[in-house]
């Protein structure tokens, strides 16, 4: 019996080997799924300080605080994001001493879309989603502290990518 490597490359460089054994190489396609999830498993995690519905961090009078890992932040805003014809194609969120002070988000959108009214939908789920996860942050101004940027376009037919 034949154990799976447990280093997240080898097992991409396998798939690969296997892939080019079943059908011509597509090593183009192939290496940014690779790099996607590579730098998916290998992304830094920082906690971030979660607050009570009334934005106040201690939740007791013992100072009991809530931390929510980064990774699971990005991947909230990643599945609520994802769409059809909207795709996150970078999550950068910026935390100093546990609190969020930055999230700056790059899109990828298809054509014929209006960009403006993808901006204003990007931001408004951006701000469900931390607002869900991290409850009100009072100290995160969304106009000047959520960057959001539409950094790629593709035709309607094409793939945007793979988000895993």
């Amino acid at each position: 019996m034949a154990l799976e490597p447990s280093d997240p490359l080898e097992r991409a460089a396998r798939a690969l080997r296997d892939e080019e054994r079943a059908q011509e190489p597509r090593w183009l396609e192939l290496s940014e799924s690779i790099m996607t999830r590579v730098r998916g498993i290998s992304w830094p995690a920082a906690r971030v300080l979660a607050t009570d519905p009334e934005g106040r961090t201690d939740r007791d009078v013992l100072g009991s605080r809530t931390y929510v890992s980064s990774r699971v932040v990005r991947d909230a805003l990643r599945r609520a994001l994802t769409t059809s014809q909207v795709e996150p194609k970078d999550i950068d969120l910026r935390v100093v001493d546990d609190h969020l002070q930055r999230l700056d988000l790059q899109l990828v959108a298809t054509y014929a879309q209006d960009l403006q009214e993808v901006g204003s939908w990007a931001r408004g789920e951006t701000l469900r989603v931390l607002d869900e996860q991290l409850g009100p942050l009072p100290d995160l101004d969304p106009d000047t502290d959520v960057s959001i940027t539409i950094t790629d376009l593709h035709d309607d037919d094409a793939r945007l990518g793979d988000t895993d």
